[in-house]
């Protein structure tokens, strides 16, 4: 498993590309901060770097854009190495195929968390430059949203694990895109609609589990977290079984092809 989450790594986190992403995230997360400080938020005023944190954990970029990005990162990671035949070497070689699939989701949910985290330290940046004002950084109130945004990471990851089963499903990088991002807005859909019930969409925890943090009680809390390790944990099995559904598929035609 881990040789197979290293690989990952290898093949994704390179200097070039970890640049371009910091830089990426960076104008994004400036031009969205200039558009809320011009047209929503008074950033000037004591504690405008925390409403900035705050209003970026209900806006487009935390709860749709990075969804989406990740749907891709994952499609990437599973679909297009069937295309490319990535995935087809590891089903043949000696490498434990359990191990294959739970590498690349080790992979994937490092990915999710790490992301969350550096977009968080580049709103905090971006914030306070914009407020002027950093004197909020490191306060009570200040770890209270990075735990928000921490709650909100833990909630991506079953987005990305329904992306992980398409993708082993379809084989289909750019399919796998589309039905993964409709899953998506259909969830966020019925959260808009039945907001008072936590836990029970994949993308619960992204539309609300910043409320987790004050206005719901702890029993909420943790019926809601429950839910989504319950769809982890499904999904996860899931990847597992489809994967060596497919592995014992691809290796009867491999061993065909080497009897003829």
């Amino acid at each position: 498993m881990l040789n197979v989450f290293k690989n990952e790594i290898y093949k994704s986190l390179t200097k070039g590309k970890i640049l371009a992403y910091l830089i990426f995230l960076t104008l994004i997360i400036s031009v969205i901060g200039v558009i809320i400080k011009i047209n929503i938020l008074d950033l000037t005023i004591e504690d405008g770097l925390i409403q900035f944190l705050k209003y970026n954990l209900t806006f487009i970029l935390m709860k749709i854009l990075t969804p989406i990005l990740l749907i891709i990162v994952t499609a990437s990671v599973i679909a297009d190495d069937y295309s490319s035949g990535v995935m087809k070497f590891f089903l043949i070689s000696k490498i434990d195929k359990k191990d294959v699939i739970l590498g690349k989701i080790l992979y994937l949910i490092i990915i999710t968390l790490i992301n969350t985290l550096v977009m968080f330290i580049i709103f905090s940046i971006v914030g306070g430059i914009l407020a002027g004002d950093f004197s909020n950084i490191f306060l009570g109130e200040y770890i209270k949203v990075m735990n928000a945004y921490i709650i909100t990471a833990f909630g991506m990851l079953p987005i990305v694990l329904v992306t992980s089963v398409i993708s082993l499903m379809v084989d289909n990088f750019n399919q796998t895109i589309g039905i993964s991002i409709s899953v998506l807005i259909v969830s966020l859909m019925i959260d808009s609609i039945n907001s008072k019930i936590l836990g029970i969409t994949p993308t619960s925890l992204i539309s609300y589990g910043y409320k987790l943090l004050g206005d719901i009680s702890n029993k909420m809390m943790i019926i809601a977290v429950v839910l989504s390790c319950s769809y982890i944990l499904l999904l996860v099995l899931s990847s597992i079984k489809i994967f060596k559904k497919k592995d014992g598929s691809y290796e009867s035609m491999v061993q065909r092809v080497y009897r003829q």
